[in-house]
């Protein structure tokens, strides 16, 4: 289930998903800031506690964090509903500026040099710490220098990502916000992505305009020439490396790359040979739309970014590992989410998916109890407006699971709902009997000393009615008129109506009882069925008793 907070503050809950917010979404991708938007309506409790730049909104996936970042822009519309725009708090590394400097050292220790110099430009909330870094560079030994007094995020962006690879990665912790910088990613999910399970649509693009077949590597400048170190003194006398196939099949293409790091051509030689080696392979983008079946099963591990998903689908051609380099959540509709799977790099002899790993049966047991097909959770669920409702849309009879209300339709009418613990029913009927319950209270007072111990009326009640059952005993002297056999229920108990019934008891055929809205309890006439006759004398005279109290 998905949350927001706004300054650690609840504004849109499992539990309460409020109707005025409006289409929340968040947008993931590797090595960029992260977004999320969403519209408020007027109403809404916090509807003015947004604070552009300094609000924090965290959006949560069960416990885990989705997303923290800052209000970026706010607009009302002509309707004054405010439309809210997040950016993720790695965008903090664009408030800052890296100033003239010339560094040495490993990779590691640039981040950690641009890290300290982006925290002592800001506030405490816009600061990060360092993670776990395991990008390495051959020699664990880079050097980079500016003059132009760049962004932080710019920086780290073209010099350490382009420049060397590897995955920005932020981590929020409850003493501060990490950034790890990764070679790889290593989490690989549980749940897979499978033809007639999960998946629901797939592209693939090819693209050469990273393509390189001739390489021409440059070093560092030497100090006294000033010219730039080459590779033509061990190359034959080339300045330039390239791939026989490649260029057989695509021609020459030339690309110059410089590092500025590297001192001795040897080194040169052997860090174009390996750039090389990945420019001649083709660019294949991968682009699935999928269901996450942890929405349908708890049990399920849930997608997130940088994992390895399997992905299979036979008619695709297609059963391989790849990363989730972006993923595009619709919080209201999950089914609408988009993912993105990694920029997958086949050699230029092979520019589909289809690899030399020997297909296997990925579907696990687990994603096949939980749902066979999603076209058929689509056709029997759907989500509207942040509902949940059960039916197909041509049946008559439905389910709608709100936020704080089910919902029972027949023909597109309310005929029943449960709402603040109360069952409503429009028309109830019982055909075998219904258990109230046991929660009974005794009466011990009948305001008259008519009846004896051996009485017992009790009572339970039933949201706003009293139902009140038992026995009253007595032995008197009616002396021909019963009139005289009276008592008065507490208060508590009287009915609003008259409630007039025939009993039985000892030595008695047939004796009427009446109970008036007053609360008296009256024996209006004894008729003994044998002598045909109203009795006289003493009597014992056992009444069962049970009647309704509004």
């Amino acid at each position: 289930m998905f949350s927001i907070y706004l300054d650690d503050k609840p504004l849109w809950t499992p539990k309460d998903n409020d109707k005025r917010i409006l289409k929340p979404s968040v947008n993931l991708e590797v090595n960029k800031v992260g977004s999320a938007s969403f519209s408020v309506l007027p109403g809404h409790a916090r509807y003015n506690d947004f604070v552009k730049m300094k609000s924090i909104i965290t959006i949560y996936q069960d416990d885990r964090v989705l997303l923290k970042g800052r209000v970026y822009g706010n607009s009302d519309d002509f309707y004054k509903t405010k439309q809210i725009e997040i950016e993720g708090i790695l965008g903090y590394f664009n408030d800052s500026i890296v100033r003239d400097y010339t560094f040495t050292g490993s990779p590691e220790l640039y981040l950690k040099f641009l890290i300290d110099q982006h925290n002592e430009q800001v506030e405490s909330q816009q600061q990060f710490k360092l993670g776990v870094v395991t990008v390495k560079d051959n020699n664990d030994y880079i050097v980079r220098s500016s003059t132009e007094t760049p962004t932080t995020w710019n920086e780290i962006t073209n010099k350490l990502i382009e420049n060397l690879g590897g995955y920005i990665s932020i981590r929020y912790e409850d003493d501060g916000n990490y950034i790890d910088y990764l070679a790889d990613y290593t989490d690989e999910s549980s749940q897979d992505i499978a033809f007639s399970v999960n998946l629901l649509d797939l592209q693939t693009e090819c693209k050469a305009d990273t393509l390189a077949t001739c390489i021409i590597p440059y070093g560092a400048k030497d100090e006294e020439t000033g010219e730039a170190i080459d590779i033509t003194s061990v190359n034959n006398g080339s300045d330039y490396i390239y791939d026989p196939e490649a260029v057989k099949t695509y021609g020459r293409i030339y690309e110059v790359v410089t590092w500025e790091d590297v001192t001795l051509p040897k080194n040169l030689l052997t860090k174009a040979k390996v750039y090389l080696s990945n420019k001649v392979k083709l660019t294949n983008k991968l682009t699935i739309k999928a269901v996450d079946l942890h929405l349908a099963d708890e049990t399920i591990e849930s997608f997130k970014l940088g994992d390895y998903i399997r992905v299979y689908s036979e008619p695709h051609d297609i059963d391989d590992k790849v990363l989730l380099t972006s993923y595009s959540i619709d919080l209201l509709d999950p089914a609408n989410s988009t993912i993105t799977l990694g920029l997958e790099k086949s050699s230029y002899l092979n520019d589909n998916l289809k690899n030399d790993t020997k297909k296997t049966n990925i579907i696990r047991k687990e994603n096949l109890n939980t749902v066979e097909n999603v076209e058929e959770i689509k056709r029997y669920i759907q989500f509207p407006d942040g509902d949940i409702t059960l039916g197909e849309e041509s049946y008559n009879v439905k389910a709608i699971i709100g936020n704080d209300r089910i919902s029972f339709l027949s023909d597109n009418k309310n005929v029943a709902y449960i709402q603040n613990q109360k069952l409503y029913v429009t028309n109830l009927e019982v055909i075998n009997g219904v258990n109230i319950n046991n929660n009974w209270n005794t009466i011990t007072s009948y305001e008259s000393s008519v009846f004896n111990s051996n009485s017992a009326l009790k009572y339970c009640k039933i949201g706003s009615h009293v139902y009140v059952t038992g026995t009253l005993n007595t032995t008197t002297d009616y002396n021909g008129n019963a009139s005289n056999v009276v008592c008065t229920l507490r208060n508590t108990y009287i009915p609003k109506n008259d409630i007039s019934m025939m009993v039985s008891g000892t030595n008695v055929g047939i004796a009427k009882m009446t109970i008036n809205s007053d609360g008296k309890i009256n024996i209006d006439w004894i008729y003994d069925i044998v002598s045909g006759s109203y009795q006289n004398g003493e009597l014992t005279l056992n009444i069962n008793i049970d009647f309704w109290i509004d």
